[in-house]
């Protein structure tokens, strides 16, 4: 994008009389160089009237050399001096207890640059059964970047945590990234099954489309108890859309559990006795059959 320049004055309007005021002001100052400098022969290095040496030739553009300002040199790579100096030191913490670097970390995770960001979420894969890390994870899976949420996830799949995972899995379900809600389904089976259970039952009714259809996936491959006692509970919900997720999976249970109809039919006769007539628990017993 081009800068925005000045407004034009009266004499700008002029392409005529600018030029010609343009090249009578170059040819005044040519020769008031040479009147207190000497020859360019004698004088190799000009000074102009500031003291700079060896001044920026001025743009070809006339237009340019009249109307833009002045452009001031950037310093040299100050952006990618600040980005050394931290995967420097991200390096050598990636050993330390991670209760004397946590600060560091998160420092990082607040970084304009994207590779310090990548570098410190997987820093946190290091502290694995660590609680601790959950708050720079929260802050990791807001990021701007897909792949830093994405890596965010894969440290809650290696973390080892038996704590309630549920808030950071909704986040994940819930991510407008496709490849984020890919790696939440991947993490969620790499978890125990009391929190991938604590999970499904939370986001089978969650009001965000994605995280509920994540939820009735991934009951499509868990036949249990506990599985049919929710796909019953949502049937008792009167949720349009929920109650056709579950049908969606109810199909594809029956259909890899029970070679025939018949075969299911034995099964629900079997059971009948745990469900009222809505179809809701008889009791607040969701422990799965062995």
């Amino acid at each position: 994008m081009q800068p925005a320049r000045l407004n034009r004055t009266g004499l700008e309007k002029n392409p005529i009389l600018r030029v010609t005021c343009l090249g009578l002001a170059m040819a005044a100052g040519f020769v008031t160089v040479l009147l207190v400098t000497g020859s360019p022969e004698s004088q190799p290095e000009t000074r102009t009237a500031l003291g700079n040496q060896n001044p920026t030739p001025a743009p070809a553009d006339a237009e340019d050399a009249t109307t833009s300002p002045a452009r001031p040199v950037p310093a040299q790579s100050d952006k990618e001096t600040s980005k050394d100096a931290w995967l420097n030191d991200l390096e050598a913490l990636e050993f330390k207890p991670f209760d004397e670097v946590a600060s560091q970390i998160l420092k990082a995770l607040q970084s304009k640059d994207r590779e310090v960001r990548l570098r410190a979420v997987n820093l946190l894969i290091m502290s694995k059964d660590n609680a601790s890390i959950l708050p720079l994870l929260a802050v990791a899976q807001r990021d701007a970047d897909g792949e830093v949420r994405r890596n965010a996830l894969v440290v809650l799949e290696n973390s080892q945590l038996k704590t309630n995972l549920t808030p950071y899995l909704l986040s994940g379900a819930a991510d407008n990234d496709e490849d984020v809600r890919g790696s939440l389904v991947q993490t969620v089976w790499s978890l125990s099954p009391e929190q991938r259970d604590e999970f499904i039952g939370q986001a089978v009714y969650s009001s965000h489309p994605d995280v509920s259809s994540s939820a009735f996936e991934m009951l499509k491959h868990e036949y249990s108890k506990k599985t049919l006692d929710l796909l019953l509970n949502v049937y008792a919900t009167n949720n349009v859309s929920q109650i056709n997720n579950a049908n969606d999976v109810m199909n594809s249970l029956l259909n890899q559990t029970f070679a025939s109809a018949s075969e299911a039919s034995a099964w629900w006769q079997q059971h009948q006795a745990d469900y009222r007539d809505d179809l809701s628990l008889n009791n607040d017993d969701l422990t799965p059959d062995p």
